[in-house]
């Protein structure tokens, strides 16, 4: 926490206009507490200053009522912090008179409130209007670790004004000054020795006459820590886009061991998230599958792949896994139906155009790469381009279907 450069002068120009004796506090808090500064690090930097005693007493006084009068954030959070540090009798009835409802001192300067007999008010009231203090013990008894100068400025060169405002500026420009407390160690008691039966102590060191069958734990000495990393990336790989470091951690593991993501729970239904979020991880896992699963898990898979929406993601995965991994004869076909197909069918014009151009680009991919023979679609893909003549990615796609079957 730290204050800005507006709420510091703001802070300074409200402790110097208290010893103006025409202004009310309530004028000079509406000054202070106002929409432009936050009033949560003002409060904090009143309080401080209270208890570096740098404040003169109308200063202290004005700072005592504007933390009291009622603000959006409730008193009681300031009170337990500030009440140690009101050493003044005076300042201490002027507290308890604002607490219990006494709030005609607002209209006062802190001027007059210092020359001013302020009745008596009972604690019981304070503590009623306060609410009950839900401070840890450790919390209450935790002190500021700021310390008041003994000296009171008598070894400097500067006036004593000057130097107050100097100090005042370097406490409150400084970050976390409102958090500087000084708290008590925790120390718990060592719990007692253990007192064994020394029966217990036989598998340690076994006699002769005793045969011990031993048993070896095949995960012993595994890194779990290792595993719970993975299931943490793996659970958000379907639910955010993983960053380059975490992409890379789950590349790597899924290569040293391909059972993994599916020891985890990871399944085919799950595979529209991770294509949508992370289409490389994607992959980079089909390619694990299509090289260590049996046909039925490997069929699983493919199949989920043809079923999920037609995306960017989507047809660069299968445009990768073409390149890269053989795949069965009939997924390519199959897939380019489901591409054409879902292109017709999409009602939004805007929308369908960008699937057309989308699906051409992946289908001038697999012709200009190489990857697919496109005599088993040719009809289907030509009647798709004529379909959607008006886009030029269309038309592109046509031209080079037909240089292809000349050649």
């Amino acid at each position: 926490m730290s204050l800005t450069a507006e709420e510091l002068d703001s802070i300074l120009t409200f402790t110097d206009s208290c010893e103006d004796a025409k202004q009310s506090i309530q004028e000079l808090s509406a000054s202070l507490f106002n929409d432009k500064f936050n009033e949560q690090r003002l409060i904090s930097g009143l309080a401080c200053l209270l208890e570096c005693e740098l404040l003169s007493k109308a200063a202290r006084v004005g700072v005592i009522v504007a933390l009291a009068a009622p603000k959006e954030t409730p008193f009681r959070e300031i009170y337990h912090r500030i009440n140690p540090v009101l050493t003044d009798p005076h300042e201490q009835k002027l507290l308890r008179n604002i607490l219990s409802g006494k709030t005609d001192v607002l209209q006062k300067s802190p001027q007059t409130l210092l020359s001013t007999e302020l009745p008596d008010v009972a604690l019981p009231q304070i503590e009623k209007a306060l609410g009950e203090d839900t401070r840890s013990a450790l919390q209450r008894a935790a002190i500021s670790s700021i310390i008041p100068d003994p000296e009171r400025f008598n070894v400097s060169n500067q006036s004593d004004e000057q130097l107050r405002r100097t100090s005042m500026q370097m406490i409150l420009s400084e970050p976390g000054f409102g958090q500087r407390f000084l708290r008590p160690t925790q120390i718990s008691i060592p719990p007692p020795i253990f007192d064994y039966i020394e029966n217990e102590l036989e598998w340690m060191l076994p006699h002769e006459h005793y045969h011990h069958a031993l048993e070896w734990d095949d995960d012993m000495c595994q890194n779990s820590q290792e595993t719970s990393e993975f299931e943490r990336l793996l659970k958000f790989s379907t639910e955010r886009k993983l960053d380059a470091s975490e992409e890379a951690y789950l590349k790597e593991a899924i290569k040293r061991e391909h059972r993994l993501m599916e020891s985890l729970g990871f399944t085919a239904e799950l595979l529209p998230q991770l294509v949508e979020y992370n289409p490389m991880l994607t992959v980079e896992f089909l390619m694990t599958v299509l090289e260590h699963e049996d046909k039925s898990e490997i069929k699983k898979y493919l199949h989920q792949m043809t079923q999920i929406p037609v995306t960017l993601q989507s047809l660069e995965v299968v445009n990768r896994l073409v390149s890269q991994v053989e795949l069965p004869s009939d997924f390519i076909p199959y897939y380019i139906s489901r591409c054409t197909k879902t292109c017709e069918d999409q009602k939004d014009r805007s929308q369908q155009g960008r699937l057309v151009r989308l699906v051409c680009v992946f289908l001038r991919a697999l012709i200009n790469n190489s990857l697919y023979d496109m005599k088993d679609s040719l009809s289907e893909v030509q009647g798709f381009c004529v379909e959607f003549a008006r886009i030029r990615e269309a038309a592109a796609l046509f031209r080079a279907l037909k240089t292809a079957k000349e050649s």
